[in-house]
């Protein structure tokens, strides 16, 4: 007997990594600017992503959060610099408890994976 549960878990899970490592390459601002690295990593809970910005502490630092996209806004005034990216989430992702650290210039954001239910099997009786 197949295990379809499983099949379909897996698959699930794959896609949304997939999704998610799309949305993370289209994670960058227009060629003609200097980008920070971004470096995206995570486990079976959580996305994680890591922006080098350095030179800009937290209080010149914004993020917004506005139908499943996530913008990250810097700026310095007193030296003009400014950066700006955009990434669009996936809707597997709790927004209500992302977190974001700074420390050292690195910024850290981290994405819990919500929790995906398994589908019920059933046994279909043949007549």
């Amino acid at each position: 007997m197949i295990n379809l549960t499983n099949q379909f878990s897996n698959r699930l899970i794959g896609n949304l990594d997939e999704f998610f490592n799309e949305a993370l390459r289209s994670f960058g601002p227009a060629p003609a600017s200097h980008a920070p690295g971004a470096y995206q990593y995570g486990d079976d809970s959580t996305y994680r992503l890591r922006l080098e910005i350095p030179g800009f502490p937290k209080e010149q630092l914004s993020l917004d959060l506005s139908n499943h996209e996530l913008t990250v806004k810097a700026e310095n005034p007193e030296t003009g610099a400014s950066y700006e990216r955009t990434l669009t989430l996936p809707e597997t992702i709790e927004e209500a408890h992302i977190s974001a650290k700074l420390e050292h210039g690195i910024l850290e954001l981290t994405f819990p994976k919500a929790k995906i239910e398994e589908p019920e099997t059933r046994s279909i009786e043949i007549s």
